[in-house]
């Protein structure tokens, strides 16, 4: 473009394709990404294709994958229609249907996901199917709670239960780990 809008600025009538292509003969495990810096290179993002080579975009082992997030101690946002939806904390915690002027609220700092809405009438904040058929035997659906007390990771479970024998026969159960060990409904 003769008059950019900014630094970089591709334009044309018909469609256009950014390529950003490694290792195209096959011959190493090379990355692919861009990377974002702000800030005198203090705020670093990334979003690309790590590659199996020996070194990984992330700490920890993101080998083999897509990649979208901070280098930093900033939130990865997702947002539509200008609002922001989704977040990922800094601190790892995901955050659906929150704005980033809300704080998470049950969760507090221990909680890992929250689910946040507003409905003058029932809302469905999560919800969670099995889309088995049941012809014969049983199919679930099941909330599983877990800490790794005594050897075991399920101590309770929240189960929706559809049997074939009953038509549309729904079930739903409670379990809680026993002093023995062993779920009990």
């Amino acid at each position: 473009s003769n008059d950019p809008d900014t630094q970089l600025h591709v334009k044309n009538t018909g469609g256009i394709e950014l390529r950003l292509e490694a290792d195209s003969n096959n011959s190493g495990q090379e990355d692919s990404f861009v990377r974002f810096y702000t800030d005198g290179k203090t705020q670093e993002g990334i979003v690309g294709m790590d590659n199996n080579n020996s070194s990984t975009l992330f700490s920890g082992n993101t080998e083999n994958a897509m990649v979208l997030g901070c280098v930093s101690n900033l939130p990865v946002v997702l947002a539509t229609n200008n609002t922001e939806r989704v977040q990922v904390t800094a601190a790892g915690q995901f955050l659906v249907g929150i704005g980033s002027s809300t704080s998470p609220e049950s969760g507090g700092s221990n909680g890992v996901g929250e689910f946040v809405g507003s409905s003058s009438g029932r809302l469905n904040a999560l919800r969670l199917s099995n889309t088995n058929t049941v012809s014969s035997g049983t199919a679930s659906t099941a909330i599983v709670f877990g800490a790794h007390t005594n050897g075991a990771r399920d101590n309770a479970v929240i189960e929706v239960q559809n049997t074939a024998n009953g038509g549309d026969a729904m079930e739903l159960q409670f379990h809680v780990r026993d002093n023995a060990n062993a779920l009990q409904k």
